[in-house]
Order: structure tokens, then sequence, then C-alpha cells
């Protein structure tokens, strides 16, 4: 169990380790403030000796070692005298304290958001650069969860671990306090808590990585089904599916939230199981002290007092640390999956050379290309051979399925020939610079893809360097000027998803002038 335990420790690590690494300062001064905030914690339940105390003379603190020399301070002052230096010395005690906690909390929020934002920014990048082939055969809502829900629960896993080091650091100091009144109470009140966070994990370490695992999974469904409705919601209203629809988004909603209330039922028996079994505790330890040394009553109701008072304040960090856990256990997979798709993104990206391309000089000629999907065992191309000299104009003519846009995909190199070559003034097309190759052709497909933007930022998406005077003249040569200016507010119109203000026709005037 133990081995088992480090394994899961050294993992974390593995995972929180280099992003922390990576916000070096402001982790250092999480780490400062989060441990300067537990001391000035330990400091104002302090300031409660001198009202516990008894006037005059030797007390029952007077017997502890470093509490009772600042007891012995206030001992021959009246308890008025007490009261006014607590309340000084508290304010000021809160004051310091309320600057640290607020530097911790700004410090709490700003980690985890960062490292989400570079995880989404990271996943992002990969996504952009994989294999055409990999999305395809990857299901559109794992696609997206890969820059959207995976990083946010990544972050609430370096949320849980900060949540962890604080509220550790406030432990530290409470069971010092306790060291110091009775050593011996102490170290039983730490085994009995160790063994109640043991249960505790035992109990729901298993349960919330199933969870969290099936989580990942049905949450993917659910973007899928949006995605999928908002693509198809014509499809869905001539075909009066409608209702067919609701009940597949009701059923993975319906596992999403039954998955994520698991989760709450077992984060929210944390903090009252912790409370219920260390009051038993407690009690259990004024019942003990009662009966068995009845005798010392007066003598140590002031420290027993400030024992329990202490210990109830570890219930807080205690059961925080315990509900981090389950977080963590519940979140984990995030990390592993975020890991297995840049793995997977590096290993399947498209290889390219270090040659730049600039113009064609000569000719684009296929030498025994063939291609087929990797979904398919059937070959879409078979030793296909041509030329296109430089200068010519080509039509490619056949049936659905003969290939025809699979041709104009490795052209653009969208894919790549399984066997046969593709090349470019006799330069095999693998050997030149992705961004430089692609830069130099224009497609417009039988796919329209219109952006939710403005007109020119459509027509010049991506390149933000075209004048507005070169969109305008690329807009009129595709015959679509008169239509774009007729918009209420002509180059500026705003065209909602998937251009759904232009006709089929205006989308295909507006994909031809951006080509040009």
């Amino acid at each position: 169990m133990i081995t088992n335990q480090l394994s899961k420790v050294r993992e974390l690590a593995t995972y929180v380790g280099p992003h922390l690494r990576r916000e070096a300062w402001p982790s250092l001064a999480l780490f400062m403030a989060g441990v300067f905030s537990a001391i000035t914690e330990g400091m104002g339940i302090t300031m409660l000796i001198p009202m516990l105390s008894g006037e005059g003379g030797i007390t029952a603190f007077s017997k502890l070692p470093i509490i009772g020399r600042f007891a012995d301070v206030f001992s021959e002052y009246s308890m008025v005298e007490r009261l006014t230096w607590m309340a000084w010395g508290l304010m000021a005690i809160i004051l310091l304290r309320g600057g640290l906690t607020y530097a911790v909390g700004i410090l709490k929020v700003t980690i985890p958001m960062r490292v989400r934002q570079r995880l989404a920014k990271e996943s992002y990048k990969h996504l952009l650069g994989v294999d055409i082939g990999y999305v395809h055969k990857t299901d559109i809502g794992i696609l997206q969860s890969y820059t959207g829900g995976l990083p946010v629960r990544a972050a609430a896993v370096v949320s849980a671990m900060i949540e962890i080091f604080i509220n550790s650091a406030l432990l530290c100091v409470y069971f010092c306090m306790l060291l110091l009144m009775s050593w011996q109470v102490t170290i039983a009140a730490i085994l009995f808590l160790l063994a109640i966070v043991l249960v505790f994990r035992r109990l729901s370490v298993r349960a919330t990585g199933r969870i969290g695992e099936a989580l990942s999974e049905a949450t993917a469904q659910l973007i899928a089904v949006s995605h999928e409705t908002i693509l198809g919601l014509k499809f869905i209203r001539l075909n009066c599916v409608e209702e067919w629809m609701r009940k597949n988004f009701a059923q993975a909603l319906h596992t999403v939230n039954d998955l994520a209330r698991q989760g709450a039922f077992i984060s929210a028996s944390i903090q009252p199981g912790f409370t219920t079994v260390i009051g038993v505790f407690a009690c259990a330890v004024l019942i003990g002290a009662s009966t068995f040394w009845p005798e010392g009553i007066v003598s140590w109701t002031g420290v027993m007092l400030l024992f329990l008072i202490v210990l109830f304040r570890c219930l807080g960090p205690a059961s925080a640390i315990s509900a981090a856990l389950t977080v963590i256990g519940l979140n984990i997979n995030a990390f592993k999956r975020l890991g297995g798709f840049v793995q997977d993104a590096t290993l399947e990206r498209m290889s390219e050379g270090d040659m730049t391309f600039t113009v064609l000089k000569d000719r684009i000629s296929l030498q025994n290309v063939s291609f087929h999907y990797a979904q398919s065992d059937g070959r879409v191309l078979h030793d296909v051979s041509f030329e296109v000299p430089k200068g010519k104009m080509v039509a490619i003519v056949g049936p659905s399925g003969a290939g025809k846009s699979t041709l104009i995909g490795l052209l653009t190199r969208l894919y790549d020939p399984v066997s046969g070559s593709l090349e470019v003034d006799g330069v095999n097309l693998q050997d030149y610079q992705l961004n430089t190759w692609r830069r130099a052709v224009a497609v417009v497909s039988q796919d329209i893809t219109i952006f939710n933007n403005t007109v020119l930022n459509n027509l010049r998406f991506g390149r933000d360097e075209i004048a507005y005077e070169e969109a305008v003249r690329a807009a009129k040569m595709a015959d679509a000027h008169d239509f774009i200016e007729a918009l209420p507010d002509g180059y500026d119109t705003q065209l909602g998803d998937r251009g759904v203000r232009l006709s089929g026709g205006q989308q295909q005037r507006l994909a031809i002038a951006r080509a040009i």
C-alpha cells in the first residue's frame, strides 16, 4: 500500500512539477506567503494564553516550554491589562495575516490560471500541427476537450496541490503548538488523524480515479453531441429528428451529471466526516482527563482548552487536504490525456524538408502515386501518373469517390502518398517546408469555410498585412464586390457562424476572392 501511494506521489510530481518550475517566482512567493501566514495564525492563537491563565503567580502554562515563558510575561498583569495587550497584539497580527492571506489568495488563482492557459496553448499548437488523418479518426468531442475541458481539470489539480501545501503549513504550526503543550496527547492525535486520513483515502481513491476517467469520456461525448447538433441543425430539422437528438443529448448530459454527482458526494462527505470523528476524539480526551485526573482539573483546564482550540483548528486544514486529494483523484487523468495527445500529435506530425519554395518554374508531376485512408482497406488512388506544366490549366474529371478531392489533398500535403512520389520542379514535395509550399497554393473546395467574423477579415484571414484596397480588388475579380457592398455594413458586416448571412453561391464567391 505504501509503495502504491509513493508511486502516485511520484506520478503527481511528474505531472505538476514542471509547471510549478515554470512558475518559479510566483511559486516561491506563494511558499513564503503561505509559511508566514501559517505562522501568524499560530501567533494569533498564542495571544489567547494571557486570558486563559489565572490571576498572578505560576499557572499551568508556566510549566510549558516557550509557551510558559510567554505566559509568565503577563502573569503579574491584571485581566484588564492583559485584555488590552491582547487586543493590540491581535490587531497587529490580524492586519499582517490579512495582507498575507490576500497575497496567497491572488497567487492561488494566478498560478492555476497560467498553467491552464499554457496547457490550452500547447494543445492548440499541437492540434494545428497534427497530421490531418489523426483529426479524422478522433472524435470531435475528444479533440475539443484538449483545448477546453482537460486544461481546466489539470489546473484544478494544480490548485488542489496549492491547497495541500497551504493547509499543510497550517497543520505544521498547529502540531508544533500541540507538541509544546502535551507531546503524548499530540502524538496520539497525529496517529489518530493519520489513521482517519488513510481510511478516507482508502475508501475514496479508487472511486475517484474511476469516476475521473469516466467523466472525461462522458464530457467528450456531450461536447460531440452539441457540436454535431450545431453543424447539422438544418439536416436535423428537415428530417424531423429533433426528439431523437434531444434524447441523445439528454442521455449524454445525464451520464455527465451522474458522474459529477458521484464525485461531489465523495467530496461532500470529507469535511463532515472529519469534523465528526475529530469532535468525538476531543470529547473522549476530555472525558478521559476528567475521569483519570479529577484532582488536577483546575490546573489543567486552561491548557486543555487551548489544546482543544488548536486541535479543532486542525479540522479545517485536515479536511481541506483530504478534499484536495479527492479533487486530484478526480482530475489527475486530465494530465494523462493531455500528455498522451501531445505524444500522439508529435509522433503523427507530418514531416517536412528544409527547402524553401518560392515560385513554380517548370512543372508538377505525379509518379505512380497510390493512396488509401487509414480507416479504409481499399485504395483510393492506384499508380496515378501525370504532369501539369507551368501555365497550363488541367481539369480532373470523375465520378464521386474517384479520388479528385484526394488528389488536391496530396497536392496541398494534407496527406502523403502511400507509394510513389509527387514532385515540384523535379524536387519531392516532402523536401519543401510545408508553409512555404502551402502559401503558394490557393484552394477553393466544395466545403466552404466561412468564419464568424467580418467580410474583410474573412477575405484576408490570417494575413492582416493585406490592405483594404487589395481585398476589394480580389472581391471584384471574384464578382463578389456588389453583394458585399449591399450588406448592412459592407466589408465590416459580421457573417455569423459558417456564414449564415450569405447564400451558397455568395459563399463560393467569397472563397474565390479569398483564394485570389
